[in-house]
């Protein structure tokens, strides 16, 4: 829980010092990673995967999605966590909106934003709240590294396409993490508490 709320905070301290910066995009390595990937956009199969990525990740496939991954998760472990899972991807999802809306941040295309920001990526953030249920539910360590590689393709693909400035990515995972460790913290506890006035 206080690993999850750690990296809520830090991800508005980022955006913090994000909002203050000068000029789009303000940070060399975006520049520089921004270089290097949007190019590979000319390449069939990575832009078809990006573009796949991408409508994974938005609405209203993203509920779709969610609510099948919940149903998955009420199925095999149980309501309690199938809820947690929902109110997660809620939380972060409307937290995401609510750091687009303060910070403020061009992004490479403007238009993907309407209004909002690309600070930080809501995609990414998306998969890392996916990513993080999945690596605590299914305690195996093949289901954490096929996280931690969806997390880092759907980063990368929020770049290729250019809807996000890398560090927006970066953002992103660490606001999908630190929302759903703080939602499982909470969780936790409480089956903690349940467990021990039952046994008292």
């Amino acid at each position: 829980m206080i690993t999850g709320a750690t990296l809520l905070a830090g991800c508005w301290l980022a955006g913090a010092a994000v909002a203050r910066l000068g000029g789009v995009p303000g940070i060399p390595l975006d520049a520089a990673v921004r270089s290097v990937l949007e190019p590979l956009r000319a390449v069939g199969p990575i832009e078809v995967v990006s573009q796949v990525l991408a409508v994974i990740g938005q609405q209203p496939v993203s509920i779709v999605v969610a609510v099948a991954l919940g149903v998955a998760i009420v199925a095999r472990c149980g309501l309690p966590p199938g809820l947690a899972f929902g109110l997660a991807s809620v939380a972060s999802a409307a937290h995401v909106i609510a750091m687009k809306a303060v910070v403020q941040r061009p992004g490479p295309a403007v238009a993907f934003f309407e209004g909002l920001g690309s600070f930080p990526s809501g995609h990414t953030a998306n998969a890392a709240v996916i990513a993080t249920f999945g690596g605590f539910l299914v305690r195996r360590r093949w289901m954490r590294v096929a996280g931690a590689v969806y997390v880092v393709l759907v980063a990368l693909s929020r770049v290729v396409i250019g809807a996000h400035w890398f560090t927006d990515t970066i953002v992103g995972a660490a606001e999908g993490t630190g929302m759903a460790l703080l939602v499982l913290g909470i969780w936790s506890a409480a089956r903690r508490r349940r467990s021990g006035a039952a046994h008292a």
